[in-house]
């Protein structure tokens, strides 16, 4: 696992999460939405920034957990 690189992604599930079978395995694909929020200093409130999108497939017992 030294070469494996990790991300954490907190947000939203865009949609229903489709599974399907590969072979042996098992997958779900899913969109997530993430919103960041900034905090203007000079006027002290929060803002949104852009919504970004990602498309994400989870494998094997994670697809199985997301579906």
């Amino acid at each position: 696992m030294s070469n494996d690189t990790i991300v954490t992604l907190q947000g939203h599930v865009g949609g229903t999460v489709q599974l399907r079978e590969v072979g042996d395995a098992v997958v779900a694909n899913l969109r997530v939405a993430c919103t960041p929020r900034r905090l203007k200093r000079a006027t002290g409130e929060w803002v949104d920034g852009e919504t970004q999108w990602y498309s994400v497939s989870a494998w094997r017992h994670l697809g199985e957990h997301c579906a």
